[in-house]
């Protein structure tokens, strides 16, 4: 059976390497600026990161503004490689920040149409919605600020699985603002994740699971959730929790996807609910600036056609190969500072 290397990661801001107002798709000059980063170190430490992991399958987050972009960055990558890349387009708005899948075709893994990329667009699961999430009897409309992913990957021996690559509101605030405001904001953006995740699980993951041709086709839901496991203070009021909705219910297992992350810590720590060798990223907190978090937010989801375990090995990556065999410590942000504010997860699929 086929094994895939998947890398899924949060690339940060991966639109601003690239001239944004170019008539063709032309990354900055090295020695521009971006985030305070020269363009030509960023360039360096992501695709160092990435050779390192030496993916045969990528799924980004905060990727390029256009799909010539996007095909742009992988021309200068090692290997032959197909990409797709979800664009958000609302009235007045262009989402910056897309999410994209790339497969790298040159080892013979996959099918010659190794990706069939689905318009989100065009899917009635992605549509804008409305729901009552705080119970005032008042649904309110959202909409996803970057439209999920939608992607087949179709093997060379004919096994096939579906991407859902998704990236929810981000619960950070990016203005100082008064306390009463500040609360208000943050409980907010709590809203509109669980309303996003509760609806992908009703509208797209649960008619997924309950097609039955559908169903036997291995699925993937990965990305950016801004959400980890438990309630925090502002969940606590809502009563829910963005990852666990994106899960799915106890009241219908049939319908609920296993975490791949959550399966890799040991037997002691899953008994105890500790997540900290899961975190993902890290912020100044916003009260105590003197402090820094770590938090899971970045998550592998998988469903389980017929109970077969298809992912394996997942991790997330802290430590990269390093020349003489062993692995580098913390590598993603001390040997290759500018990659990404997210470490990236990686898994083995054999789909």
């Amino acid at each position: 059976m086929a094994q895939v290397r998947l890398v899924v990661w949060n690339v940060e801001h991966m639109n601003r390497l690239f001239v944004s107002d170019a008539k063709e798709a032309a990354l900055k000059p090295r020695t521009d600026e971006t985030d305070d980063v020269l363009v030509g170190e960023r360039l360096d430490d992501i695709t160092a990161v990435l050779a390192a992991l030496d993916p045969d399958c990528l799924v980004v987050v905060e990727g390029p503004s256009r799909p010539e972009e996007f095909a742009l960055f992988f021309e200068n990558m090692e290997g032959q490689w197909v990409t797709h890349l979800q664009l958000t387009r609302r009235p007045n708005y262009a989402s910056q920040q897309n999410i994209g899948i790339a497969v790298r075709t040159d080892r013979g893994l996959f099918a010659a149409d190794a990706v069939h990329g689905f318009d989100s667009a065009q899917e009635a699961a992605f549509k804008d919605f409305e729901a009552d999430v705080d119970l005032d009897r008042v649904p309110e409309r959202y909409h996803y600020e970057r439209l999920p992913l939608h992607a087949e990957v179709r093997m060379a021996d004919g096994g096939r699985f579906r991407v859902l690559g998704v990236h929810l509101k981000s619960k950070a605030l990016g203005d100082a603002v008064e306390w009463g405001r500040w609360w208000a904001l943050a409980e907010g953006n709590r809203r509109r994740i669980l309303a996003q995740a509760r609806n992908l699980h009703a509208k797209f993951i649960r008619s997924y699971l309950q097609d039955e041709e559908l169903a036997r086709v291995p699925l993937l839901v990965c990305g950016d959730v801004n959400d980890g496991p438990g309630f925090d203070a502002a969940e606590k009021r809502l009563m829910g929790s963005g990852i666990e909705a994106l899960t799915g219910t106890i009241w219908q297992p049939e319908y609920t996807l296993r975490n791949a992350l959550f399966e890799s810590l040991k037997p002691e720590d899953q008994a105890a609910f500790r997540f900290e060798r899961l975190s993902t990223t890290r912020f100044p907190d916003p009260i105590f600036n003197k402090k820094h978090l770590k938090v899971w937010l970045d998550h592998l989801l998988y469903s389980v056609p017929g109970g077969r375990q298809w992912v394996h090995s997942a991790e997330v990556v802290t430590h990269l190969p390093s020349s003489d065999g062993g692995r580098l410590e913390d590598a993603v942000w001390r040997t290759h500072p500018h990659a990404s504010d997210h470490q990236p997860l990686f898994a083995l699929l054999e789909p």
